[in-house]
């Protein structure tokens, strides 16, 4: 909220505090937990507010979904594949901005960074890899099993970008593991 807001943007959070009552369902979906958001994007758009996005979480953090404005008053959920997809390529900027990205000086950079997904992520990441040269190493479903993955291929020297549970839009880090 504070990084939106020094950005300039207003932000109207929804069930902002963890809550012991659960008032919703487990995932980011629009069936599940996001009708709340869904129904106040809704109301702001109608009331003629510049709505740009509503981004959920699901109850421990690691998923989310984004919701945008249809341009004809309505909602539309991006969607989790695409979601992992927008973090992969934000880690992977991050990591271009903070390293020397230009392949003439160093042709192993971008070879050595890579993102760990779940085999059950959908192609999609691969077309992304391969438009920006980077590695995807596929491990077997569940958040675990990504984690040791992923502490495997940092052990040998790959930059993991980003680890995750593309199918359903998990996103973590070496650094901050579930």
């Amino acid at each position: 909220k504070k990084q939106l807001e020094a950005m300039g943007y207003k932000v109207v959070e929804i069930n902002p505090r963890p809550r012991y009552d659960m008032n919703r369902g487990l995932d980011p979906t629009v069936d599940s937990n996001l009708t709340g958001l869904r129904s106040e994007m809704l109301r702001l758009i109608n009331a003629g507010e510049n709505v740009v996005a509503g981004i959920g979480y699901d109850t421990d953090g690691d998923r989310k979904n984004i919701l945008l404005p249809d341009g004809m008053g309505g909602v539309v959920c991006v969607g989790v594949q695409q979601i992992f997809v927008l973090d992969a390529l934000c880690s992977v900027m991050d990591i271009a901005t903070a390293e020397d990205w230009n392949k003439d000086t160093d042709p192993d950079l971008k070879a050595g960074v890579t993102v760990a997904v779940n085999d059950a992520t959908s192609s999609i990441i691969e077309q992304f890899s391969n438009i920006l040269g980077i590695t995807v190493a596929t491990g077997e479903t569940g958040e675990a099993n990504i984690v040791t993955l992923g502490e495997k291929l940092d052990k040998k020297g790959k930059l993991v970008a980003l680890l995750g549970e593309g199918s359903n839009g998990s996103a973590l880090n070496l650094g901050l593991k579930v």
